[in-house]
């Protein structure tokens, strides 16, 4: 018997074109997000390539890592919003895990 590979996780195949991107992505707030960002973009004389090529490669990312798990960008985007209205994260400190590992943590 030989190990399998595991497919979750998978990078999904997207084009790097402004509409396999947009095509890719799911969450409303990210396909809103993407839409306003790219009209904002597109809305200036002369167009700035190098931020268009900017704001699609980040796009792209978001589409990729989105893509692989759909669940756990749902979880991402849940404690994003929980942090932007002003609550705490759950979860253990972050200075806890790094003095777990022998990181010194001025407190």
């Amino acid at each position: 018997m030989t190990a399998q590979p595991h497919e979750q996780g998978a990078m999904p195949t997207i084009d790097k074109k402004f509409a396999s991107v947009r095509k890719a992505l799911f969450h409303p707030d990210d396909i809103a997000a993407f839409d306003a960002g790219l009209a904002k973009l597109t809305s200036i004389s002369p167009i700035d390539l190098a931020s268009l090529d900017e704001f699609l490669e980040s796009w792209w990312r978001t589409a990729v890592i989105a893509g692989r798990d759909r669940e756990d960008w749902h979880r991402v985007l849940n404690v994003a919003e929980r942090i932007q209205r002003g609550e705490p994260p759950r979860g253990r400190d972050f200075a806890d895990v790094l003095a777990e590992r022998g990181y010194q943590v001025p407190r």
